[in-house]
């Protein structure tokens, strides 16, 4: 991914993250809007060559995957990832960047313009629920509330500039409580399965909008990752959420929680850390340069997998104290994985959906410890 230079909060500006070598779209460049977008009502095409779509994330539904991306894309296999079929139905053709089903029928995916969409049918068939200029909308209306020029000005310019900003991460706990994230700080709350939608800019200290990437909820500890080195914390179930120093001010697109106390956060330029203590220390993990890191997993069997838009996987058999770098064959770049029910991995990715079963993983594991 490449970095934009962040700019003043209060004026519109380009969004541009990318993957380096193809056009793997999690931040869209966006112009003042001046009408709505066509692509909000504009279904997803029927019959994309799934080798040729770019996918951007996956996730499990009970037994079954869903994998979503450009062109608002939505995957589905129930055969453990050897075999795919599109959705039906989906209301929007915007690049989709994230999915997320805590119930094998109940799910959301997010993406470009602030869409949210909602399914109820394990995924095959979807509804448009919030878009951009609702979003901007609420914020307005909450700015007003507020009585706070600054605030009151800050939601204007999101009316004027129109649905240009994405949507990044979708995270529920149930089928009625969830929240979305995305650029320029964007935080959405429901908790009414997404009938309604309420602005949470205000818990958060980021008074220079920076992009958020990540959540990860726990016990009693939330944290969310984000741009130039922007880690947030929560001790008081979402109340508020203040800063944590980082050793590192880059951008950081995602974290996993080992346990309540140890963490991973990882992201730009092969920058990966682990903390010990809950983020109060830091200690990088990673040896050398490997290219930036999009996504991460914990295994069942406790091994952790991170994967780099240099279409690497990077194992960790302690915890992520150490890593193995291992390279695949016909690499291209990952955005996303999840473990298969048999113990293999399916990836996402500029080409697609790739599967690797437990004995392919086991081979390219031993072909690196050989080299």
């Amino acid at each position: 991914m490449i970095e934009r230079t962040l700019q003043p909060f209060n004026r519109p500006s380009l969004i541009s993250s990318a993957l380096a070598s193809f056009i793997f779209v999690l931040l869209c460049a966006a112009a003042p809007a001046v009408a709505m977008p066509d692509v909000l009502d504009r279904p997803a095409p029927a019959g994309i060559t799934l080798e040729r779509t770019v996918l951007t994330a996956i996730a499990p539904a009970g037994k079954r995957f869903i994998a979503v991306g450009e062109r608002g894309t939505i995957v589905l296999s129930d055969d453990d990832g050897k075999s795919w079929r599109h959705a039906k139905n989906v209301p929007v053709s915007v690049t989709l960047t994230n999915v997320h089903f805590p119930t094998p029928t109940t799910g959301w995916a997010v993406g470009h313009l602030g869409v949210i969409l909602h399914s109820t049918d394990g995924g095959s068939t979807w509804i448009r629920q919030f878009d951009g200029v609702r979003a901007a909308s609420s914020l307005l209306d909450a700015a007003n509330k507020t009585n706070n020029p600054g605030e009151i000005a800050n939601a204007r310019l999101f009316v004027k500039d129109g649905p240009n900003k994405p949507f990044l991460k979708v995270l529920f706990q149930n089928e009625r409580h969830g929240l979305v994230l995305g650029a320029y700080g964007l935080i959405f709350y429901t908790d009414d399965g997404g009938a309604t939608w309420q602005p949470w800019l205000d818990r958060l200290e980021n008074p220079g909008g920076l992009h958020l990437y990540d959540i990860s909820v726990g016990e009693t500890e939330t944290y969310i990752a984000g741009e130039q080195g922007l880690l947030l914390h929560s001790a008081n179930g979402f109340q508020h959420f203040s800063p944590m120093p980082t050793p590192y001010d880059g951008s950081y697109f995602g974290l996993l929680r080992i346990s309540e106390h140890e963490l991973i956060i990882y992201g730009l330029r092969g920058n990966a850390l682990r903390s010990d203590d809950a983020g109060e220390n830091w200690t990088k993990v990673l040896p050398g340069e490997t290219d930036s890191i999009t996504s991460g997993i914990i295994l069942r069997d406790g091994r952790i997998i991170l994967v780099d838009q240099g279409g690497q996987l990077l194992v960790s058999h302690d915890r992520g104290r150490s890593f193995i770098v291992v390279k695949l064959e016909d690499v291209w770049p990952f955005s996303d994985l999840v473990e298969a029910a048999d113990g293999g991995l399916i990836l996402v990715g500029s080409h697609g959906v790739k599967r690797l079963t437990t004995q392919d993983l086991e081979a390219s594991l031993s072909t690196d410890k050989n080299k």
